[in-house]
């Protein structure tokens, strides 16, 4: 078995497993929570460089990109939400969108 593939992939037809990733995802509600967790984040990304855990460059690179986020997601929050379900919730699809921006 390929190491990215999922265990259950032999077993449950591809339909089952996208009706699964569905009743598993909560981007569909949560995504509307996108402005707090952006926020939350930018305070999170402040604490790390006033702790020295990241410069003040990595945490300015991580409040703009979040900040481009927010624009994107403020144009139409259900059809972003629509097009990262893969990343089952609101904050894991703004890390993703985020390390997509900025990188690793």
């Amino acid at each position: 078995m390929a190491q990215n593939q999922k265990l259950s992939s032999g077993v449950i037809s591809q339909k089952s497993l996208e009706i699964l990733e569905l009743f598993n995802a909560s981007i569909l509600y949560d995504y509307r929570l996108y402005k707090e967790d952006i926020q939350g984040s930018i305070a999170h990304s402040k604490m790390l460089a006033k702790q020295g855990i990241i410069s003040d460059l990595e945490q300015n690179q991580i409040e703009s990109g979040l900040l481009k986020i927010e624009t994107e997601i403020d144009k139409d929050p259900q059809d972003f939400a629509a097009k990262n379900i893969e990343n089952e919730d609101i904050h894991m699809a703004i890390e993703a969108k985020l390390t997509e921006l900025i990188g690793e």
